[in-house]
């Protein structure tokens, strides 16, 4: 049993749903690999969650598709959400919008980050990130990205024992 925790990045689930566009930009083998890699976590039974702001870029991504398959992605799209809600999909929809938690966090990281050229969406996959972090320490967790700015948010717990002392 897997008990690590994954955050899937706009990228990783641009990907997952074949949003022709975006998926585009990855590599045939890149993406089947993804996929395995993604469809091995989940059956192992990893903690699987898609940010707030993943939802929301994701959903902006398949209205500017512009091959004629947008009414087919909008329908998938929001069937994969609802399965989500629902608890039948592999993942769950990250932290929503607490007004007095998550949402000052998100526009405080925001300001630091976005002088760098992070956008949101990827603000708000961190503030995800650190919340597991703070949640679940022990814990293996990282964020399920192509972006090469995100894939670094890879936290590994050092495992420490305990020696048992002999009389």
């Amino acid at each position: 049993m897997d008990n690590s925790i994954i955050i899937l990045d706009t990228s990783f689930y641009l990907v997952w749903l074949e949003v022709p566009e975006q998926e585009g930009a990855v590599a045939e083998s890149t993406r089947n690999r993804l996929i395995g890699e993604f469809i091995k976590t989940a059956q192992e039974g990893a903690k699987i969650i898609i940010p707030l702001g993943t939802v929301i870029e994701v959903g902006n991504n398949i209205a500017r598709s512009k091959n004629g398959r947008r009414h087919g992605l909008i329908r998938k799209f929001i069937k994969d959400m609802q399965a989500a809600l629902d608890g039948n999909a592999p993942y769950s929809i990250g932290g929503g919008l607490d007004s007095q938690v998550l949402l000052p966090k998100w526009l405080r990281s925001y300001q630091e980050y976005g002088k760098g050229g992070i956008e949101l969406g990827d603000v708000i996959s961190i503030c995800e990130y650190e919340r597991c972090l703070e949640q679940y320490p022990h814990r293996p967790i990282r964020i399920w990205s192509t972006d090469s700015h995100l894939v670094s948010y890879d936290y590994s717990p050092s495992i420490k024992f305990k020696s048992k002392k002999r009389n």
